[in-house]
């Protein structure tokens, strides 16, 4: 394949990443304004993960172990409680 055929594909790849990247930022703020609870859930996220960064850094090795066992049990159960609360919405806006 010529050079400036595969530099052309990668540009116009790259081209429609970014406008699917900002089309996925672009819905999520929309999500987030209308949603008080979406947008609750993910600044706890965003908290728990700074904090335990913070906490991590000051910890020792055994209580940095469970920092992160306590991360993940966290995230992963504010995770479910987004999905299960985006599905909802989704349900919702397929009904009207």
């Amino acid at each position: 394949m010529e050079n400036s055929l595969l530099k052309q594909i990668l540009q116009e790849y790259d081209l429609k990443r970014i406008k699917a990247i900002n089309e996925a930022e672009a819905r999520k703020k929309e999500l987030l304004s209308v949603n008080p609870l979406l947008e609750e859930i993910e600044r706890k996220l965003s908290n728990l993960s700074i904090n335990t960064t913070k906490k991590i850094l000051r910890a020792d090795s055994q209580e940095k172990e469970q920092l992160l066992v306590n991360l993940k049990k966290e995230t992963t159960k504010l995770i479910k409680e987004k999905n299960s609360f985006l599905k909802s919405i989704s349900k919702d806006s397929r009904l009207s």
